[in-house]
């Protein structure tokens, strides 16, 4: 019988206070299990009509543009909030719960770590919609 290394620990951000708050409890499982640490910002693959109508550029120049971004402050926050832990960073796109459940099999996660509410509509609900689908859809912990 072989031992094979855990999967990682997916930790979500949307830059907000709850997720930042998650990332830390995820560092800090992460040195607990011996796991490493993954941490996802997704990107909304629709643009709000507001921003589509104030914009000359198509959609998918608006969403690659925001991902660049992202990948830049994620790298950016990483190195300023917890730059020993070791967080390796990716950004997905795509609808939030979608992306963060597929990439979460993809990688093999041990499991999910995502704050409670962030930056959406229902930001003072108990749960945020992304992560109440999470919770209900995802195959790990």
């Amino acid at each position: 019988m072989t031992i094979s290394e855990p999967g990682p620990i997916l930790a979500t951000t949307d830059f907000s206070d709850p997720s930042m708050t998650a990332v830390r409890k995820a560092v800090e499982l992460g040195g607990r299990l011996g796991s490493r640490v993954l941490l996802v910002y997704v990107v909304e693959d629709r643009v709000p009509p507001m921003i589509a109508a104030a914009s000359s550029d198509s959609e998918e120049t608006i969403v690659a543009r925001h991902a660049e971004t992202a990948r830049r402050h994620i790298e950016e926050w990483v190195a300023e909030h917890v730059p020993d832990a070791g967080i390796e960073t990716r950004v997905a796109v795509g609808a939030p719960h979608d992306a963060i459940i597929e990439l979460a099999r993809e990688v093999r996660a041990e499991m999910i770590v995502i704050g409670r509410r962030g930056h959406g509509l229902f930001r003072h609900s108990l749960l945020g919609s992304t992560t109440a689908r999470v919770v209900a859809e995802a195959t790990c912990p």
